[in-house]
Protein backbone atom coordinates (compact mmCIF):
# COMPACT_ATOMS: atom_id res chain seq x y z
CA UNK A 1 0.00 0.00 0.00
CA UNK A 2 1.53 3.36 -0.98
CA UNK A 3 2.63 5.85 1.85
CA UNK A 4 0.28 8.72 1.50
CA UNK A 5 1.29 11.79 3.23
CA UNK A 6 -1.37 14.43 5.27
CA UNK A 7 -1.52 17.75 3.81
CA UNK A 8 -0.71 20.20 6.84
CA UNK A 9 -3.47 22.17 8.05
CA UNK A 10 -2.18 25.15 7.17
CA UNK A 11 -1.42 24.55 4.12
CA UNK A 12 -4.91 22.88 3.17
CA UNK A 13 -6.29 26.10 4.76
CA UNK A 14 -4.11 27.69 1.92
CA UNK A 15 -5.40 25.69 -0.90
CA UNK A 16 -8.90 26.00 0.25
CA UNK A 17 -8.34 30.10 0.62
CA UNK A 18 -6.92 29.69 -2.92
CA UNK A 19 -9.05 28.01 -4.72
CA UNK A 20 -12.17 29.72 -3.66
CA UNK A 21 -10.33 33.09 -4.39
CA UNK A 22 -10.32 34.80 -1.15
CA UNK A 23 -6.30 34.28 0.03
CA UNK A 24 -4.21 37.41 0.48
CA UNK A 25 -1.31 37.90 -1.22
CA UNK A 26 0.69 36.78 1.80
CA UNK A 27 -1.39 33.46 2.02
CA UNK A 28 -0.80 32.75 -1.91
CA UNK A 29 2.82 33.45 -1.23
CA UNK A 30 3.05 31.05 1.12
CA UNK A 31 1.44 28.36 -0.48
CA UNK A 32 4.17 29.08 -3.53
CA UNK A 33 6.77 28.84 -1.07
CA UNK A 34 5.38 25.14 -0.11
CA UNK A 35 4.83 24.21 -3.15
CA UNK A 36 8.13 24.98 -5.00
CA UNK A 37 9.47 23.33 -1.56
CA UNK A 38 9.49 19.87 -3.40
CA UNK A 39 8.18 17.73 -6.37
CA UNK A 40 5.44 15.82 -3.89
CA UNK A 41 4.10 19.19 -3.19
CA UNK A 42 3.59 20.70 -6.38
CA UNK A 43 1.84 16.70 -7.23
CA UNK A 44 -0.40 17.56 -4.21
CA UNK A 45 -1.03 21.20 -5.32
CA UNK A 46 -1.61 20.48 -9.23
CA UNK A 47 -4.51 17.33 -8.06
CA UNK A 48 -6.07 19.28 -5.30
CA UNK A 49 -6.31 22.00 -8.15
CA UNK A 50 -7.64 19.55 -10.79
CA UNK A 51 -10.16 18.21 -8.39
CA UNK A 52 -11.74 21.82 -7.44
CA UNK A 53 -12.06 22.62 -11.01
CA UNK A 54 -14.12 19.48 -11.37
CA UNK A 55 -17.91 20.33 -12.03
CA UNK A 56 -19.88 19.79 -8.79
CA UNK A 57 -23.53 18.32 -9.91
CA UNK A 58 -26.59 17.70 -8.01
CA UNK A 59 -27.18 14.73 -6.53
CA UNK A 60 -29.23 12.11 -8.17
CA UNK A 61 -31.43 10.67 -6.09
CA UNK A 62 -32.45 14.57 -4.80
CA UNK A 63 -35.57 16.17 -5.89
CA UNK A 64 -36.53 18.38 -8.95
CA UNK A 65 -36.48 21.31 -6.43
CA UNK A 66 -33.36 20.22 -5.02
CA UNK A 67 -32.12 19.96 -8.65
CA UNK A 68 -33.56 23.37 -9.35
CA UNK A 69 -32.00 25.12 -6.37
CA UNK A 70 -28.67 23.42 -7.44
CA UNK A 71 -29.07 25.60 -10.68
CA UNK A 72 -29.74 28.27 -8.85
CA UNK A 73 -26.65 27.81 -6.20
CA UNK A 74 -23.93 27.52 -9.22
CA UNK A 75 -25.70 30.98 -10.82
CA UNK A 76 -24.87 32.56 -7.33
CA UNK A 77 -21.96 31.02 -7.00
CA UNK A 78 -21.42 32.16 -10.37
CA UNK A 79 -22.03 35.72 -9.60
CA UNK A 80 -19.98 35.67 -6.50
CA UNK A 81 -16.98 34.56 -9.01
CA UNK A 82 -18.21 37.46 -11.38
CA UNK A 83 -18.42 34.73 -13.71
CA UNK A 84 -22.17 35.04 -14.66
CA UNK A 85 -22.79 35.18 -18.59
CA UNK A 86 -25.68 36.70 -20.32
CA UNK A 87 -27.77 33.74 -20.28
CA UNK A 88 -26.95 32.89 -16.47
CA UNK A 89 -28.10 36.64 -15.90
CA UNK A 90 -31.34 36.20 -17.50
CA UNK A 91 -31.54 32.88 -15.50
CA UNK A 92 -31.05 33.99 -12.46
CA UNK A 93 -32.70 37.45 -12.83
CA UNK A 94 -36.09 34.91 -13.81
CA UNK A 95 -35.90 33.24 -10.67
CA UNK A 96 -35.63 36.52 -8.37
CA UNK A 97 -38.77 37.53 -10.49
CA UNK A 98 -40.44 34.80 -9.85
CA UNK A 99 -40.70 35.66 -5.32
CA UNK A 100 -40.32 37.78 -3.20
CA UNK A 101 -39.14 35.61 -1.27
CA UNK A 102 -36.17 34.46 -3.77
CA UNK A 103 -35.20 38.43 -3.64
CA UNK A 104 -34.84 38.71 0.17
CA UNK A 105 -32.86 35.65 0.16
CA UNK A 106 -30.62 37.16 -2.32
CA UNK A 107 -29.95 39.75 0.38
CA UNK A 108 -29.03 36.75 2.95
CA UNK A 109 -26.97 34.68 0.85
CA UNK A 110 -24.00 33.75 3.04
CA UNK A 111 -20.78 35.64 1.68
CA UNK A 112 -18.91 32.18 1.36
CA UNK A 113 -18.04 31.57 -2.52
CA UNK A 114 -18.49 27.70 -1.82
CA UNK A 115 -20.95 26.26 -4.06
CA UNK A 116 -21.68 23.35 -1.89
CA UNK A 117 -22.06 25.90 0.76
CA UNK A 118 -24.90 28.29 -1.36
CA UNK A 119 -26.47 25.04 -2.38
CA UNK A 120 -27.25 23.36 1.13
CA UNK A 121 -28.18 27.22 2.87
CA UNK A 122 -31.07 27.71 -0.29
CA UNK A 123 -31.86 23.87 0.25
CA UNK A 124 -32.55 24.36 3.89
CA UNK A 125 -34.31 28.17 3.98
CA UNK A 126 -36.41 26.93 0.36
CA UNK A 127 -37.31 23.05 1.45
CA UNK A 128 -35.43 22.08 4.71
CA UNK A 129 -33.06 20.24 5.71
CA UNK A 130 -31.33 17.71 2.90
CA UNK A 131 -32.34 14.12 3.43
Amino acid sequence: MPNKKMIPEKIAHLMVAYFSRTASFSEKSALDKWICASDENMRVFETSLELSLRPISPDPDHSEEESELFQIARLVHKQKLQTLTVEDKECLNDWLESSSLHQQLMTEVPRSKNLELIYRWLVRELIGELK
